[in-house]
């Protein structure tokens, strides 16, 4: 696959787009980055990393504000998370010919713990709550998705809240942030196939918090969100076995809201919002944390998430 340059052109609102030229060795591309738009329209949208090649893929009051979608890797079909046509209470829709629900509003799934494809598309992960204190991952697969198993994440510790749960690339670790009973964030990691597994920590950092655990196609080492205050986050890059923790990027006065990992290792996108401003982005960068490129921005939106879809897409959500 030849290397190219990437012209990214950052559109601020709806005004008048002002373009920039950012020379960056990305690779050449050939399916799209897929993303969410929410406010007075909510929209899933796709693009090739060019925003004056943005389509519509869906116009719905059922996408979530806070929904981050997932491409299944087989078939590019998009799951996300929006509200039950007749309760409100969130439930998880598919995109196909017909946008079907696959959940019910029953178990109280988490709104803001949006599903995840699995490795090979045959099956989805997402969080649900059981009480106030306890929350468990479930696994659905099987025909329409209907066969449900819940996930033994835990050992002889409830978990208060468990956060953002990715799979790697092979199927056989599955990484998840718990917020626990006493406040702590922790970053864990357990065989999902393994029945019995207990989990090992990865990442302990007491009170900060944790989020957006991603894969690369080397599952012995992922990325992760560190959030050291409402303003001040970085992205960091970890051992599974929780050594060689090094942080590749920060930021100041932004919070990051999405973090995927390419699963050719080429490229790592993210979702940035602004603290001190009104200005959302959606960014791209080298797994090292050079060449870093905004593709869309937009003062009147927000892009909620990023996630990566069949084959070499990305997606990402865009709340207006």
């Amino acid at each position: 696959m030849h290397l190219r340059v990437l012209t990214a052109t950052l559109i601020i609102g709806v005004a008048t787009a002002t373009p920039t030229t950012a020379q960056a060795p990305f690779q050449d591309v050939s399916l799209p980055l897929i993303y969410t738009k929410t406010g007075p329209t909510n929209q899933i949208l796709e693009t090739d990393l060019d925003p004056l090649a943005e389509s519509v893929v869906l116009t719905s009051s059922l996408v979530s504000e806070s929904a981050l979608p997932s491409a299944n890797p087989a078939n590019g079909r998009i799951l996300f998370s929006g509200p039950d046509a007749v309760t409100s209470r969130p439930v998880i829709y598919q995109t196909g010919a017909l946008t079907s629900q696959v959940t019910t509003d029953e178990g109280g799934f988490l709104s803001e713990q949006s599903p995840i494809w699995g490795h090979d598309g045959t099956y989805f992960l997402f969080v649900r709550e059981i009480s106030k204190s306890k929350s468990v991952i479930v696994k659905r697969s099987g025909p329409a998705f209907g066969a449900e198993l819940i996930i033994p994440v835990t050992d002889t510790v409830t978990h208060k809240r468990i956060l953002h749960p990715r799979i790697s690339p092979s199927g056989k670790t599955l990484a998840y942030v718990s917020e626990e009973p006493d406040g702590d964030y922790r970053l864990y990691r357990v065989s999902p196939n393994v029945f019995g597994t207990t989990r090992t920590l990865i990442v302990d950092t007491n009170t900060t918090e944790l989020a957006f655990p991603t894969f690369g196609p080397n599952t012995s080492v992922l990325m992760y969100v560190r959030r050291n205050s409402a303003s001040s986050n970085a992205i960091h890059r970890i051992n599974l076995n929780g050594t060689g923790d090094t942080q590749i990027k920060s930021t100041t006065n932004a919070l990051i809201t999405g973090l995927q990992w390419s699963r050719d290792d080429s490229l790592v996108a993210y979702s940035l919002d602004s603290t001190n401003i009104t200005l959302s982005q959606v960014r791209v960068m080298a797994p090292t944390g050079d060449d870093d490129v905004g593709i869309v921005a937009g003062v009147l939106h927000t892009y909620a998430g990023v996630s990566w879809g069949q084959g070499y897409p990305r997606i990402f959500v865009r709340v207006e």
